[in-house]
């Protein structure tokens, strides 16, 4: 079965409704909590910073930190002639050491561009 993630903003009142009304139409999962390290290449930037500073990457690679398990994934955003984003090509490896393979990317010159701590509330 392939993981869909689907990202849309809603009104307060209409995140309370899902928030309320998901339990009843889903079986909880469980929660799950991620560290992600984005790092930046040493010699050719992932990351570009718009004329208004907003930081985007075309594409990334990315160290998970998670209770649900660890990975390497790197992710690069196709764009249409309109640069529209229609879609996105992404190779993901488990890993079981995330301190070791941050250390091996930072010994070959990569950084930090961001690191990012959130949790997630899983349901099927």
């Amino acid at each position: 079965m392939d993981e869909v993630e689907i990202k849309v903003e809603l009104l307060e009142k209409d995140f309370l409704f899902l928030k309320k009304s998901l339990p009843q139409k889903a079986q909880f999962i469980g929660e799950v909590e991620m560290e992600d390290y984005y790092l930046d290449h040493p010699h050719a930037s992932f990351v570009s910073i718009s004329s208004t500073g907003h930081k985007s990457a075309a594409q990334y690679l990315r160290v998970r930190k998670s209770s649900m398990g660890h990975a390497l994934c790197f992710k690069k955003v196709i764009r249409d002639a309109q640069g529209q984003n229609p879609y996105c090509s992404e190779y993901e490896v488990s890993i079981d050491q995330p301190e070791t393979t941050l250390q091996l990317f930072y010994q070959m010159g990569y950084q930090d561009s961001a690191v990012i701590k959130k949790g997630r509330t899983l349901f099927t």
